[in-house]
């Protein structure tokens, strides 16, 4: 019936306005702290993008048979304006976790190794884990926002040396 069916539509609406909610406070707790580029700030942006592409795909599967319902009662229906904002707001906190990236990967130049830090190792590690990250919101997004292209150009740049620097005597295990 029409009563059902407007309380699942804004339901849906529900979710996507705390989807929406939830990236624009992660977003700005990661541009507010000094020191950005913790592990926990990586962890909790990949954790709240997850559940956001997550929430957004759910959402999506159904849209096609809510609008013929929503139609049918005359309840007025944009989700997919939503689902798009989700997807930039996305492209948005990638980018942040791009340049809190580049700049973990900067600090890393002036640590010292010592037996229980590499950073070597750590700048690896984050490269690595930047670039699928950014690869995983590029395909939901299919695209990033103009200054997550141009962070992505540096981290490429940091990759592309790190290439150079390599011994080719190594041997990579």
């Amino acid at each position: 019936n029409k009563v059902d069916t407007l309380r699942e539509c804004v339901g849906q609406y529900a979710e996507i306005q705390a989807t929406l909610t939830s990236l624009e406070n992660i977003k700005q707790q990661a541009l507010s702290h000094s020191n950005a580029y913790t592990d926990e700030t990586f962890k909790t942006i990949e954790m709240t993008t997850t559940k956001a592409r997550q929430s957004h795909d759910r959402i999506n599967v159904s849209c096609k048979d809510d609008e013929k319902k929503y139609s049918h009662y005359s309840i007025p229906f944009e989700l997919n304006l939503y689902l798009d904002k989700v997807k930039s707001k996305v492209t948005e906190l990638a980018t942040v976790y791009l340049l809190n990236t580049i700049a973990a990967v900067e600090s890393m130049k002036t640590k010292k190794k010592d037996r229980f830090f590499d950073p070597e190792k750590k700048t690896q590690f984050l490269l690595t884990k930047a670039l699928r990250f950014v690869f995983q919101i590029h395909q939901f997004a299919g695209g990033l926002e103009e200054q997550g292209a141009k962070a992505f150009e540096k981290l490429k740049i940091m990759i592309d040396e790190r290439m150079e620097n390599l011994d080719p005597n190594a041997v990579v295990v």
